[in-house]
């Protein structure tokens, strides 16, 4: 694919540090997440598969609305620190980034220290036109890395692309066939095929990865963020958020 453009929609960039031995972290986020422990070791399987772990200063890849169970490992201090960038990157006006490329579980680890720069001078920069640089060479240096895939027929992208703009409000099926241009029992059928869930299913659990994002970056109470996610009762969405993370809203936000 000939990329003509590439939209910076969204992007949180942060660091943190455990003193505990091990920590074990597990969420999704409706983002592509780039992670580097820069002291310490990340262990990192998505949608509880193979466990790969970076080496101190190594960097790992997540697509977007995956099941990301990551392993903080401290170092020889006792230590754990890393940082990383969530980037919701459009390519062409339509495709997201992680949708039409991949990219290795861990970087090649002759980039980690580019990506290091990168991320600390994020962090310590408040200015939007330099960050939107850093995060452009951060780009340029994954396309470098990162394996084209083929788009399809696109239409998995005009699902994903329509429960984007519409996850907080109720989205009726027969709304999201119509505006696919399928049939509901064909709808049904390409969840299945594609995502192994059901529609509903899937929109929960993307509505859950919207949540993860505005436990970490926002100061929002419980209650705010379900409603902001376009689920109305916050027992249930501290139910099944506590179900999918194995740890309630509340102290998912104290301890991440």
């Amino acid at each position: 694919m000939d990329i003509k453009n590439i939209n910076i929609k969204f992007y949180h960039s942060s660091n943190l540090t455990f003193d505990e031995p091990v920590v074990v972290h597990e969420k999704s986020l409706p983002y592509l997440t780039v992670a580097q422990s820069v002291e310490g070791k990340y262990g990192i399987s998505i949608d509880r598969g193979e466990v790969s772990c970076t080496d101190e200063m190594g960097v790992f890849f997540s697509e977007s609305r995956k099941h990301q169970t990551i392993t903080h490992l401290a170092g020889k201090t006792g230590l754990m620190k890393a940082q990383w960038i969530f980037m919701n990157v459009i390519i062409n006006d339509k495709y997201s980034l992680d949708d039409i490329y991949d990219f290795p579980r861990i970087f090649p680890p002759e980039h980690n220290m580019n990506i290091y720069k990168i991320l600390s001078e994020l962090q310590n920069n408040s200015d939007a036109c330099d960050c939107h640089i850093l995060i452009f060479k951060l780009i340029k240096l994954m396309l470098k890395i990162g394996q084209p895939k083929k788009t399809g027929d696109g239409l998995m992208h005009d699902i994903l692309r329509y429960i984007d703009e519409n996850y907080k409000n109720k989205i009726k099926m027969s709304e999201l066939a119509k505006k696919t241009n399928i049939s509901e029992p064909t709808l049904y059928r390409y969840f299945k095929h594609e995502f192994s869930t059901t529609p509903n299913n899937y929109i929960n659990r993307f509505r859950l990865a919207q949540s993860v994002l505005l436990l970490e970056t926002t100061d929002m109470t419980i209650t705010q963020i379900a409603k902001e996610v376009g689920i109305s009762d916050p027992f249930y969405y501290s139910k099944i958020f506590k179900h999918t993370y194995g740890k309630s809203p509340g102290r998912y936000n104290r301890k991440f």
